[in-house]
């Protein structure tokens, strides 16, 4: 899928989005999110998302704009839930080769065995880019994304939680003081 701006293949509003044991490759964006927008309108009107045992693969946020996440984008209100998945080879232009995290009302858990590999932002966070919100990794793994800064994650403001034996290899991590990166495992 093409998109001129936003979610090369779903850009969501406000609503509900649930995906299961499905394959989805090869959608682009010019700016937010190459497979897919999640945006949340306000707290009534907020987006909840849930895939689960899908594989993703290829997806990029490389257009003429930023470029932010190469899977997908999470902003206000949106609560995305990624359940046994697989992504691999997402990239962007700039932040968040995979995911990147906008705002302070983003929450993105990634849990029981999804697997991040091999994705890559030119600048800022190869798997994930929080500037804001909070992303957990339950039972997770991230391994050979790169980027010139946070090969894993690039963390500005928002809080990554990685715990319940979650591996993050072949990458590193950075963020700024105004970020923080919680391990439990």
């Amino acid at each position: 899928g093409l998109s001129s701006n936003c979610g090369g293949l779903i850009y969501t509003y406000a609503g509900n989005v649930n995906i299961s044991n499905a394959t989805i490759s090869d959608c682009y964006s010019n700016n937010m999110g190459g497979a897919f927008y999640f945006y949340g309108y306000s707290s009534t009107w907020n987006t909840t998302v849930n895939i689960t045992n899908t594989t993703f693969d290829n997806c990029s946020a490389k257009g003429t704009d930023n470029g932010y996440g190469g899977l997908f984008a999470v902003s206000n209100n949106a609560n995305v839930t990624l359940d046994g998945c697989t992504i691999s080879k997402c990239s962007s232009k700039t932040y968040g080769g995979a995911i990147a995290m906008l705002t302070a009302t983003s929450i993105l858990n990634i849990q029981n065995g999804t697997a991040i590999s091999n994705c890559s932002a030119s600048t800022y966070g190869g798997a994930i880019h929080c500037a804001n919100g909070t992303a957990t990794l339950k039972g997770s793994s991230i391994s050979g994304c790169s980027a010139s800064t946070g090969g894993s994650f690039y963390i500005t403001g928002g809080t990554i939680n990685v715990n319940e034996n979650s591996v993050i290899t072949g990458t590193n991590a950075y963020m700024t003081t105004a970020g923080t990166l919680n391990i439990d495992n």
